[in-house]
């Protein structure tokens, strides 16, 4: 659990840091999503990045939709 903790929580201050709270809290969501649908728990560091890269798609997705409507 240690690797999730460390790889959900630079996720989430990154977000933070670059988009606000409120896409991180949902990027969040998104993150634990993955998790939820991944085979298991994710056993390498490269795992959990991908289980990262793939919610950071999602992140990506939602801010050039915020972008489209501005």
């Amino acid at each position: 659990m240690t690797m999730a903790e460390r790889e959900l929580s630079a996720f989430f201050k990154a977000v933070t840091h670059s988009f606000g709270s409120e896409l991180a809290e949902l990027s969040t969501e998104d993150w634990l999503q993955e998790l939820i649908e991944a085979d298991g728990l994710p056993a390498s560091v490269r795992e959990w990045r991908s289980l990262t890269a793939k919610a950071s798609v999602r992140l990506a997705s939602r801010v050039r939709r915020v972008a489209l409507v501005d």
